[in-house]
């Protein structure tokens, strides 16, 4: 028997997050005839709940590198131009005066955060576990996109196999008509018989026409599932089915519940979340703590209006004396020098103070720690930590719904399994004996010991229980699949 292995469910691992998969170009088959493999890898290509994850995965991932730079020190630099007239304060003097000048300031600051409650610490550990968690949930969304693409496959095998049903139901009515009707011109059988037989061949046409239909119906939903568009000559690669050896499942629904909640990628991510939720109440309790951090600035500045005036002492020593500080103004308002301490000579020049001598001598600087003591802020800290708590207890709640539903879908799976099983040994049963039937009324028919209407009801009986036969066959191939897939199997036909 040909098998097809679902390596996409198997063998899929997360090598990047830097891409969503939808970004990648699937190449369809030439020939437009798709294997199980190259379905499965185009609906992962361009499936739209994959991508949402995907870009759920790259958000966590960026708010994880945010909150690793959390840690680093913080630094700035800032610097600003004024132009002053009129009456003005005199930055250098810090006096009033009446002039025109300009002011240029450079600034620079850093800060290190040294203790916040380990806010920043949980934080880091609450992204990283959230990125494993939407890990978790992409990968779960990827096997039940694989899931889906393959049952719908196996329908679509499923409705070929009735086409093929149909076919031979079609082929022997019309067999039977023919010979029907050469014995009508022979004159040994009854017009009315070659009729009957004539209505059963156009019957079994009508149920080839919605055989086909079906194929179609299923063809359509395997393309949606792969978020194709329609093609209308799609076609799937023929998988032989074989009989399934009907036997007792190899574990039990809690056995197979138990497998769950260990490998299946949604049940982690959910205890992921819970466990993001506990650190995000530790980040929201980390505001109840003082904080410390570290400090230092940098300043400096020039001023046009930080004039100096050039004079020689009597001891042939060059001054330099702010202009303000080196004159005053008398009761008409003219300027007077003053000079108290040192006995100047004379007054060569009165210069402006350049400005790279000012930018180097106005430097100033300071380094401190600084702590925050909250008091009262007006419940916000409380009221983040409740918020937090809540989502602590949504994130349980959810899982506990996820892990309820898992259950509930194991057992109504195992449920199906075991009366697909029943059904396909039962109308095993059937079709062997009404093959058996049919032959014999065949027989008989041919012998003259039988009616025409004998051989019809015989026949009708045998193509219904084949159509439930192949029904039954894939119903128990698609329940075991579901099955295996819970406990994380490769898929294989």
């Amino acid at each position: 028997m040909k098998k097809v292995k679902l390596f996409a469910i198997a063998a899929f691992v997360l090598s990047s997050i830097g891409g969503s998969a939808q970004n990648q170009p699937q190449v369809q088959p030439s020939d437009n005839v798709w294997s199980l493999q190259e379905c499965v890898e185009y609906a992962l290509a361009h499936n739209l709940t994959i991508g949402q994850r995907s870009l759920l995965v790259e958000t966590n991932q960026a708010a994880l590198v945010q909150s690793v730079a959390g840690v680093l020190p913080t630094a700035s630099v800032s610097t600003g131009f004024s132009w002053n007239a009129g009456r003005s304060v005199n930055p250098v003097t810090n006096v009033f005066i009446e002039d025109s000048f300009q002011n240029h300031n450079i600034s620079a600051q850093a800060s290190l955060n040294i203790f916040s409650g380990l806010q920043q610490q949980n934080l880091i550990r609450q992204n990283k576990t959230l990125l494993e968690a939407s890990k978790g949930n992409l990968q779960q969304s990827r096997n039940d996109a694989a899931l889906n693409v393959a049952l719908a496959y196996l329908q679509v095998l499923n409705t070929y196999e009735l086409i093929q049903v149909a076919i031979g139901q079609v082929e022997l009515s019309k067999q039977q008509a023919g010979r029907a009707e050469r014995l009508v011109k022979a004159g040994s059988l009854p017009q009315v018989d070659f009729l009957t037989l004539q209505g059963q061949a156009a019957n079994d046409e009508a149920l080839l026409v919605t055989a086909q239909n079906n194929h179609e119906i299923a063809k359509l939903t395997l393309m949606q599932q792969m978020n194709l568009p329609v093609q209308a000559n799609f076609q799937v690669e023929t998988i032989e089915i074989a009989n399934p050896d009907v036997q007792a499942y190899e574990k039990d629904v809690n056995e197979i519940y138990n497998i769950a909640l260990k490998t299946q990628p949604g049940i982690e991510g959910a205890e992921l979340q819970i466990r993001g939720a506990r650190l995000g109440v530790a980040v929201a309790r980390g505001a109840y703590y003082p904080s410390i951090s570290l400090d230092a600035n940098a300043f400096t500045r020039y001023s046009s209006a930080n004039r100096f005036i050039e004079t020689r002492s009597s001891q042939e020593q060059i001054l330099e004396v702010p202009e303000e500080i080196g004159f005053f103004r008398d009761a008409s308002g003219n300027r007077q020098p003053v000079f108290t301490d040192i006995a100047f000579a004379d007054i060569r020049t009165r210069a402006d103070n350049p400005y790279s001598r000012q930018i180097r001598n106005n430097i100033s600087q300071s380094l401190g720690v600084n702590v925050f003591i909250p008091i009262l802020n007006g419940w916000q800290a409380r009221n983040r930590v409740s918020r937090a708590v809540i989502q602590q207890r949504q994130a349980e709640l959810d899982a506990q719904t996820l892990k309820v539903t898992l259950r509930q879908n194991i057992e109504q799976a195992y449920n199906n399994m075991l009366i697909a099983a029943r059904r396909f040994v039962a109308f095993q049963t059937q079709v062997n004996a009404l093959t058996t039937a049919l032959r014999a009324a065949e027989i008989r028919l041919t012998a003259g010991a039988s009616n025409q209407v004998d051989f019809t009801l015989a026949k009708q009986n045998l193509s219904v229980a084949q159509s439930n036969l192949v029904q039954s066959k894939y119903d128990y191939v698609f329940r075991t699949k579901v099955l295996d897939f819970y406990q994380n199997k490769p898929l294989t036909f």
